[in-house]
């Protein structure tokens, strides 16, 4: 009976390393390799396979460092503003991104971004989402496309820079952001962020910058 816990603890390490490798998000593989290399610790010791121990267990020590560090960077953020016209920046970054881009945007493609500008959210100075945008009329603010990627979801930290940016469009005279968007689950984020929906069309939302 110990032996077959023994060997259940060596496939559930197994299984935790496989299940680390499938993952896409670079903070979660490190959280699952790290279960599997504490597992593989104890598994090894209890085999008296000292070495498996061993090198597990750096394994596991770099995993700590790793996912430590990346909480670090993750939490630094910062803004980056550029013209959309004749940047190649903004245009491999578009096509990077075109078909998750297209599912929330359908007429992505058919969109004029000539007097645009991009307001690109970066994170340890990798671009992670985008804001393009076009001053409307006077006061106003048409936003084109509001995107983040889909493994950057947790944007707390840009709070405070979409705070200072959104104060400094009201000190420059603009006092409405719009942006039409018909995809429910990006609505839920844009609500999220304190968009409201305009009484006259379901798919337009408002924020003012006052709020």
């Amino acid at each position: 009976m110990e032996w077959e816990i023994v060997e259940i603890i060596g496939y559930v390490g197994s299984a935790l390393w496989v299940v680390s490798f499938m993952m896409s998000n670079t903070f979660k593989l490190r959280l699952f390799n790290l279960f599997g290399a504490t597992t593989y610790v104890a598994y090894g010791m209890l085999i008296g396979a000292t070495p498996l121990a061993v090198v597990n267990g750096i394994v596991g020590l770099l995993n700590v460092y790793h996912l430590m560090y990346m909480r670090y960077i993750d939490s630094s953020f910062d803004m980056l503003e550029i013209p959309v016209k004749g940047s190649r920046y903004v245009e491999r970054f578009l096509k990077q991104h075109e078909k998750q881009i297209q599912k929330i945007y359908p007429n992505f493609k058919e969109m004029d971004f000539s007097n645009c500008y991009a307001l690109f959210t970066l994170t340890n100075y990798m671009p992670v989402g985008v804001c393009i945008y076009e001053i409307s009329s006077e006061g106003k603010i048409q936003i084109k496309i509001d995107y983040i990627c889909l493994n950057n979801k947790d944007i707390k930290g840009t709070i405070p820079l979409y705070k200072e940016y959104r104060n400094y469009l009201r000190n420059k005279g603009y006092w409405e952001l719009v942006i039409d968007v018909a995809d429910k689950k990006y609505r839920t984020y844009l609500n999220w962020l304190g968009y409201h929906e305009d009484t006259q069309n379901t798919n337009l939302l408002r924020k003012r910058l006052a709020d």
